[in-house]
């Protein structure tokens, strides 16, 4: 299966990276100083983007890119 990462902001592939760390998203909203509705929707857009079921593909395709 192929990702294609260039399709991400920079933002949303340092979402991706702290997900692949198994960050919540409460942790991850703190280290970025943003609210978890603004990382929550770009979990979201990133699930849509590369057609995923849920936030456990997300974090599997981020640990298969990051680790």
């Amino acid at each position: 299966m192929h990702h294609d990462l260039a399709k991400l902001s920079n933002r949303q592939k340092e979402i991706l990276r702290l997900l692949a760390d198994d960050l919540s998203v409460d942790a991850i909203s703190n280290r970025l100083s943003l609210s978890n509705r603004t990382i929550g929707g770009h979990q979201q857009l990133m699930i849509s983007l590369f057609e995923l079921k849920d936030e456990a593909g997300l974090i599997k395709l981020a640990k298969s890119v990051y680790l």
